[in-house]
C-alpha cells in the first residue's frame, strides 16, 4: 500500500497565522488567551476567548468572499499557505486527481444568524443570491476547490472537535485507495462563542476568567481546572501518495502510519470512553503493522473540561503508559471547536520538525484522575519521530492519527 506523507501545512489561529510566528509562539510559551469584555457584556460569566491573531485575507480575491463565510475565507488562507509550503505548483497536479476536505462543525453560523434576522425584519433580499452557499457546511471545500481549481472529491465531514482528523483520514483513505493523489484536508471554523458560550456555561465547563491573567483560564488536566475557552481558526494541510511527493522531489514533513475512528453508541452527549479507546487502539494498530515499534509524543486534545480531560487520562494510561510525554495545546490556542483537532495536527507536525515538545499550559498540580501519564511542564527539546493525536468529541465522536516524522530511505525510521 502507497505511503501518505504531509508535504504542506498552513494555520489561521490564535497564536498566529505563519509557521514561523506559530513556532516562536510554542517555544516562547506564549498564550492566545485575551481579556475580551464582549463575552460579559453579552451576559457569559467568563470574558476570556482567544481571536484569531494576525490574520491577513488580502490573499482571496473580493470577489470570491461574496460566496464565503468567515470559516471558508479561513480554510482558504490556511489553503494557500499550505500549498504555498508544499511547493506545489500548479504543474505538479492533476486537477482531477487533487481532492479537497475541510471538516467543520457550525459552518457559517454568523451568516445564518444574519439571514434569520433579516427574515424577520422582512427584508429577505438583504441576504442575497450567495447566501445560501455561506451557511452550508460544504462551503468551505466547496469555495477552496473552486478557487485552486481542482476537480476531484470536495466535501465536508463534521465529527465534533474531531472533524479535523477525520477530514486527514478520509484524504489518507483516497489516496491508498488510489482515488487521488494530492489532498488537501483540514477543517475551520468561525467565531462561535455566542452560540456554543451558553451551552457550556449550563454544562458548567467555561470558566471563569479575570482581565488581570486570561491567560491561566483554560488548565488541562490541572486540579482546578473548570472548564475550556473557545476560539476559531484553521489548520491545513498537503497530503500526497509518497510516490507523487518522490516524482517532485518534496520534502515531508511525516508519513501518516495510522489512524483509528470510534463512537460511545450510548445515549449521553458526554464521552465516556469507550469510542476513544477504540479509535486509540486502532491507530496504534495500523501503526504497528506501518514498522512503528513505539510512540514518542502524545498530543492529547484535553481541553481542560471536568469529564473530558478524566476520559482522555484513563484511556491513555491504559493503553499508552506512564513514560510516554503527554501535552495538550489547548490552553495555549482555545479551542477552536471542528477546527481544533487540525490545528492541533499542525502544532504537531511544526514540533516534528523543529525537535520540541511543548507543555500543557497552567499545569500546576496534576488532577488526581488525570494522574499516571508523563505530563510535559516545560517546553523540552527533544527529537521526536513517532506522535499520537487524540479527539475526543461532545456528541462522543473520537478520532486519532499516529504521524511518523518522514526520513529518507535508508534513514532510521522509528
Amino acid at each position: 500500500m502507497q505511503p501518505v506523507v504531509v508535504t504542506g501545512l498552513g494555520i489561521v489561529s490564535s497564536l498566529g497565522c505563519t509557521s514561523r510566528e506559530v513556532t516562536d509562539a510554542l517555544l516562547a510559551s506564549r498564550s492566545g488567551l485575551k481579556h475580551c469584555p464582549e463575552l460579559s457584556q453579552q451576559g457569559l460569566p467568563t470574558s476570556v476567548y482567544a481571536p484569531v491573531h494576525g490574520f491577513d485575507e488580502t490573499g482571496i480575491d473580493s470577489r470570491a468572499q461574496r460566496t464565503m463565510s468567515k470559516a471558508a475565507v479561513y480554510a482558504a488562507v490556511a489553503a494557500n499557505a499550505a500549498i504555498a509550503d508544499a511547493h506545489l505548483a500548479e504543474s505538479a497536479v492533476a486537477v482531477e486527481r487533487a481532492a479537497v476536505i475541510v471538516g467543520g462543525e457550525l459552518g457559517g453560523i454568523n451568516d445564518l444568524q444574519t439571514m434569520r434576522k433579516l427574515l424577520h425584519s422582512r427584508r429577505k433580499s438583504r441576504s442575497g443570491a450567495t447566501g445560501v452557499t455561506k451557511v452550508m457546511d460544504s462551503g468551505a471545500s466547496g469555495n477552496v476547490a473552486s478557487l485552486l481549481g481542482y476537480r476531484g472529491r470536495a466535501y465536508a465531514v463534521s465529527t465534533g472537535l474531531g472533524s479535523g482528523l477525520a477530514a486527514i483520514r478520509h484524504g489518507v483513505q483516497l489516496i491508498t485507495r488510489g482515488l487521488a493523489d494530492v489532498v488537501l484536508c483540514g477543517a475551520a471554523e468561525e467565531d462561535s462563542w455566542r452560540y456554543l458560550g451558553p451551552a457550556l456555561h449550563r454544562w458548567g465547563e467555561l470558566p471563569p476568567g479575570s482581565a488581570d491573567e486570561p491567560e491561566r483560564a483554560c488548565r488541562p488536566f490541572d486540579a482546578r481546572r473548570s472548564g475550556t475557552v473557545l476560539s476559531a481558526g484553521s489548520g491545513m494541510i498537503v497530503l500526497e501518495s509518497l510516490h507523487h511527493a518522490q516524482q517532485r522531489s518534496a520534502e515531508p514533513y511525516a508519513e501518516v502510519v495510522g489512524w483509528g475512528c470510534g463512537s460511545d453508541g450510548g445515549g449521553s452527549p458526554r464521552s465516556t470512553g469507550t469510542g476513544l479507546r477504540r479509535a486509540v487502539s486502532a491507530a496504534l494498530r495500523a501503526a504497528e503493522a506501518g514498522g512503528v515499534d513505539s510512540v514518542d509524543y502524545v498530543h492529547s486534545g484535553a481541553a481542560g473540561t471536568r469529564q473530558g480531560d478524566a476520559i482522555e487520562a484513563l484511556v491513555l494510561r491504559e493503553l499508552i503508559g506512564s513514560t510516554v510525554p503527554v501535552s495538550s495545546t489547548t490552553g495555549w490556542t482555545g479551542l477552536a471547536v471542528g477546527a481544533a483537532a487540525a490545528i492541533q495536527v499542525v502544532l504537531t507536525l511544526l514540533m516534528l520538525r523543529g525537535g520540541f515538545l511543548v507543555p500543557t499550559a497552567n499545569l500546576e498540580q496534576v488532577a488526581r484522575e488525570c494522574d499516571g501519564l508523563l505530563h510535559i511542564r516545560s517546553v523540552m527539546p527533544r527529537p521526536v519521530r513517532t506522535a499520537l493525536c487524540t479527539a475526543a468529541s461532545f456528541g462522543c465522536f473520537n478520532e486519532c492519527l499516529v504521524l511518523r516524522r518522514y526520513e529518507p530511505a535508508g534513514g532510521n525510521q522509528a
